[in-house]
């Protein structure tokens, strides 16, 4: 760590640069407010400083718990400044699952705009009597600090705390494979890198619209951030429904529209079947790594016939892997949907097999990677983190998939989902992808439940535009049966209102599980 440096190249000044260079420009718009560069640059220089004063020192972790919006932002690159580490978490986890992570993290601090931030800050004073609490309103009893005073009394930060590309910038919390959350710290070089791998395929006059939870890497550090360093705008929808986003795209004339997941993929093509839009202004769409269904794709391409299209990989371990941009009338348009391309400047992607050795072009295996966006450990599990890096320094993705003869990387699926259904191993991914194209099925997960003849039954569970269309199981399973080898089809097929998601937006398996045997149980109560 090296403070005082003026030439210091980090996370915060190069935020900083971009924010004096574009000044006067607008930075960030929502429904009631705005911020240009030039106040963004004051007010993230006030909070830093304000930490500062409170007492945080350089490395000191701050837990950041608050919405999409102008004051997450703020706080989140405030942090960065003030030289602490930043650990956004979802605004909507529990109590229980803040204490975790403000234990596991060792935290300092905490800036909090949760709905229930009043009995939550006042379970963190008795948890964590020491511990610097910010909220939007000062409490003196709980010696709770207000975010806006900090702003309105505090001077900009007198002196830059730079540190070094080796330093950590931010912990991203994720679900682990134990039920509990896993902390995974990003360095300055890693933030840096992969802002700037994304900024350079932008411009200033480029507007994009966060869509993505903030407190997860794809919503931040490696997605809409990367518009403040290329000096374009950033709009914060009101929120997240599809004909708030769509309405918000055209008025604010925005240029790259994220489409991804499948669930807001299959409601925005709905919505722009019925609705007259124009959307002239949108330059490109985007997909990050997940199943991209051949049929969604498809009816992209149909709508936007003229607009690029780009799919791109990544993780929270590792940001901007390797991208892939369909270009309009390209024969590239014939290329499989689950291709996401070449690796990214700085990236390396190889294929082994389960002996860690790297096998042909080809050849479906184990992705490993080498990139300078990878994590540097997981917080406090030393032994995991040397479990998924390999002595020469890659990393160990837990996904499959194949390189063709010009290194393009294609996505099989995870290796710690496959399942082994009779003798035979099968992909979650290839039987979602296949009942995803039914034009009924809006959500879809597949899981191997406990079969005792089959050790493994192929088990989906779907929501439905109309949950009463008849004959439906009946449909998607002749659908699977078009697509699918035999041993590939599904033994059951659930239908639910809806799937319940963790505090990364993501499907939580653990409950999902839980539905199907309730569901089960329900089956075989009727059946007697």
């Amino acid at each position: 760590m090296r403070l005082n440096s003026q030439n210091q190249l980090n996370a915060a000044s190069l935020f900083v640069a971009s924010a004096r260079r574009f000044g006067v420009k607008i930075a960030l718009r929502s429904a009631n407010d705005l911020r240009t560069y030039s106040q963004l640059d004051d007010r993230t220089s006030r909070i830093a400083q304000g930490l500062i004063n409170v007492g945080l020192r350089p490395g000191d972790r701050v837990v950041l718990m608050a919405p999409n919006g102008i004051q997450f932002i703020e706080a989140w690159w405030g942090i960065v400044r003030s030289g602490a580490v930043v650990i956004p978490i979802n605004p909507l986890a529990t109590k229980n699952e803040l204490v975790t992570i403000l234990s596991a993290s060792m935290a300092s601090g905490i800036v909090i705009y949760s709905k229930d931030q009043v009995s939550t800050s006042d379970e963190i004073r008795k948890r964590f009597p020491e511990m610097t609490i910010i909220t939007d309103q000062r409490n003196e009893k709980l010696k709770i600090l207000a975010l806006e005073e900090m702003v309105r009394v505090t001077p900009q930060l007198e002196t830059p705390i730079n540190l070094g590309l080796d330093d950590p910038c931010a912990i991203y919390f994720t679900a682990g494979s134990t039920g509990q959350p896993k902390g995974i710290v990003r360095s300055n070089q890693s933030v840096v890198w992969g802002l700037g791998m994304l900024a350079r395929t932008l411009s200033s006059e480029d507007i994009l619209l966060a869509r993505a939870p903030m407190a997860h890497t794809g919503g931040s550090l490696t997605g809409p951030f990367a518009i403040l360093i290329a000096g374009g705008s950033l709009i914060i929808p009101s929120n997240t429904s599809v004909k708030c986003i769509m309405e918000e795209v055209q008025k604010y004339h925005v240029t790259h529209l994220y489409v991804h997941p499948t669930i807001f993929a299959k409601k925005m093509l709905q919505y722009l079947e019925e609705n007259n839009c124009n959307l002239s202004h949108i330059k490109k769409l985007q997909w990050t790594a997940g199943h991209l269904p051949e049929s969604i794709r498809n009816e992209i391409f149909k709508i936007f016939p003229q607009i690029p299209f780009e799919v791109t990989y990544g993780m929270t371990e590792a940001s901007n892997i390797a991208s892939f941009e369909y270009l309009p009338n390209d024969p590239s348009r014939s290329i499989n949907a689950n291709c996401v391309g070449y690796p990214l400047l700085g990236a390396g992607i190889r294929i082994v097999n389960e002996n860690g050795i790297e096998i042909p072009l080809g050849a479906t295996g184990e992705i490993e990677i080498f990139t300078p966006t990878a994590f540097t450990c997981y917080l406090g599990d030393v032994e995991s983190a040397r479990q998924s890096i390999t002595e020469d320094g890659w990393f160990h993705t837990g996904d499959t998939g194949h390189l063709d003869k010009d290194g393009v990387l294609y996505l099989d699926g995870r290796t710690r989902e496959i399942i082994n259904t009779g003798g035979m191993s099968v992909q979650p991914a290839e039987v979602e992808n296949a009942l995803a194209e039914h034009d009924q099925v809006v959500d879809v997960i597949v899981l191997g439940m406990p079969h005792s003849e089959w050790d493994e039954a192929i088990t989906a569970v779907v929501t439905l535009k109309d949950p009463n269309s008849a004959d439906i199981k009946l449909d998607l399973m002749e659908l699977c049966r078009q697509k699918l080898a035999a041993y590939k089809l599904p033994k059951n097929i659930f239908i639910t209102s809806e799937l319940p998601r963790n505090a990364s937006g993501k499907i939580d398996k653990k409950r999902v599980r839980n539905i199907i045997l309730k569901l089960e149980e329900l089956i075989n109560q009727e059946e007697q």
